[in-house]
């Protein structure tokens, strides 16, 4: 009964025009690039990640960390802190850079200026000597 079926199966697709391909030739043929993860762990880092949890629970449940309202507080001010940190600190930098630039600009401006004022005078005083 079983060898009867696989026969009419395989005379069915011998049959059709709708080509058989494998899974793998499929898939890969239409996935076109792998999308880069955003997620912050990488393969070989979960691991590390789920043993710091897992141990962290573990001291919190044998209270050998106490979660008091300190720390709960010294927890939310750093975490709060390093966000601002991440989130803000790009655009800070970016603004502290371009004024920095600017002044280095202006800086530069009044360096040529005096440079080409002191070239002038030179040039005068070796005029001076020359009239005399």
């Amino acid at each position: 009964n079983l060898r009867m079926l696989s026969r009419t199966c395989l005379l069915a697709r011998q049959s059709s025009k709708i080509p058989l391909y494998s899974i793998s030739n499929r898939f890969s043929s239409d996935v076109a690039e792998v999308k880069a993860s955003k997620n912050p762990l990488s393969t070989g880092q979960t691991g590390a990640a789920v043993l710091g949890g897992s141990l962290l629970a573990t001291a919190v449940s044998k209270e050998m960390i106490v979660l008091d309202a300190d720390v709960l507080a010294g927890s939310i001010l750093f975490a709060c802190t390093y966000g601002l940190g991440k989130k803000i600190g790009p655009m800070v930098v970016d603004g502290l850079d371009k004024y920095t630039q600017g002044i280095e600009n202006t800086m530069n401006e009044g360096k040529q200026l005096q440079i080409a004022a002191y070239e002038a005078a030179i040039a005068e005083e070796k005029a001076a000597m020359e009239s005399l």
